[in-house]
């Protein structure tokens, strides 16, 4: 892939706010540069990163930009939450694992079926 002046300075940019453990591999010399940006865009909560990232997906091209989309879809799930005619959209994780996890219900130190 080639970059441009602007993605250059958007790396930069990157670097001076990453944690130090993940600057080493930040580097226009990487070839799966923008994998790891992929990488720190979804585990991070810093909305200065994601911004950056986001704006480098973009120079990147479309294809970039729609595989970074399309992962942010699979992770969060939407809900409707009502109340008391206030509608509010509330993003939930979705749920990984089944009902054979859950350790069952006690009381007075017998197991209680739903």
């Amino acid at each position: 892939m080639k970059y441009d002046r602007a993605m250059i300075d958007l790396l930069r940019e990157i670097r001076r706010h990453v944690a130090i453990d993940l600057k080493a591999s930040l580097k226009l010399a990487n070839p799966d540069l923008l994998y790891e940006l992929r990488d720190i865009y979804r585990s991070g909560n810093d909305a200065v990163i994601n911004a950056l990232i986001k704006e480098m997906f973009f120079k990147a091209g479309p294809e970039w930009m729609t595989q970074l989309e399309e992962e942010l879809i699979q992770q969060k799930q939407v809900t409707l939450k009502v109340y008391r005619g206030q509608q509010e959209l509330v993003e939930t994780a979705p749920e990984q694992g089944t009902n054979e996890n859950k350790k069952p219900k006690m009381y007075r130190g017998y197991p209680v079926v739903d």
